[in-house]
């Protein structure tokens, strides 16, 4: 589905008509670096009437956390029933807030996004304003924990797996990873276009690793410029092929501290 990502150091702003899993790959922003965010606009379209939420009042303490419902939403302001045993007085003095909520309907995952308080009341329980953000970021539960792996890839790429099935072999490029997991793999490559790269192709991949060989099938789910590597091109694959020999090799990789 179409997504944006924002910088957080710089605030620019990505727009991508590429699957939500591309959010699954670190991005980095072209500009200056920063990390890129995944984010949506739409705020009243994904945190609901009746959605629970977390907050808390200071950035990096989470223990001192507040649980609250969702009474109402629009485009100003949240209005929050606030669950808690806490002293209410730390809520009156109207600050800063940060929010996070869980979602199971798609897009998946934990959303989060900074606030104001602009009131505080009390009725049968505590209750807040909280000034409506902007934007909302979204992080997606990882499917697979990732590890550094550089070493050299042949791959070659198709719009489907027919067309990459009747390549020569003398149609591989070679490019090297950089980190891998039982899912994916992001990948330098340093012989593409960026035009020739867009998501959703096919690519069939040779990693190669000392004696381990790991042969699978993927589609590029994101494209990015490295600036620390002269601008060359990331690849987020996700793999298709789910190869057991090949997600035994990944383990192995990982328990003997190879991939570290």
């Amino acid at each position: 589905m179409p997504t944006w990502f924002k910088c957080k150091k710089c605030g620019k702003k990505y727009y991508t008509a590429a699957s939500s899993d591309a959010g699954k790959f670190d991005d980095l922003c072209e500009e200056c670096d920063g990390k890129l965010a995944e984010v949506y606009y739409d705020v009243k379209q994904y945190l609901k009437k009746s959605m629970m939420v977390n907050f808390h009042l200071r950035k990096k303490e989470p223990a001192k956390l507040y649980s609250g419902k969702v009474l109402s939403v629009d485009d100003r302001e949240i209005n929050l029933i606030v669950y808690s045993k806490r002293s209410d007085i730390i809520l009156k003095e109207l600050s800063a807030c940060h929010v996070s909520f869980a979602r199971d309907e798609f897009p998946e995952g934990r959303y989060f996004f900074h606030g104001k308080i602009l009131s505080f009341y009390e009725e049968m329980n505590p209750q807040i304003i909280i000034e409506t953000p902007e934007y909302i970021e979204r992080k997606q539960e990882r499917q697979a924990e990732r590890y550094p792996l550089k070493t050299r890839v042949k791959y070659r790429l198709g719009d489907d797996i027919k067309e990459l099935m009747a390549k020569a072999d003398s149609d591989y490029k070679v490019g090297q990873s950089l980190d891998i997991s039982r899912t994916g793999l992001l990948l330098m490559d340093e012989m593409s276009s960026f035009e020739e790269l867009n998501p959703d192709k096919y690519v069939d991949l040779e990693i190669e690793y000392g004696d381990y060989n790991i042969s699978t099938i993927g589609n590029i789910a994101r494209v990015n410029r490295l600036k620390e590597a002269d601008g060359k091109l990331a690849l987020g694959i996700k793999f298709l092929d789910r190869d057991f020999n090949n997600l035994d090799i990944i383990k192995e990789l990982k328990d003997r501290r190879i991939v570290n």
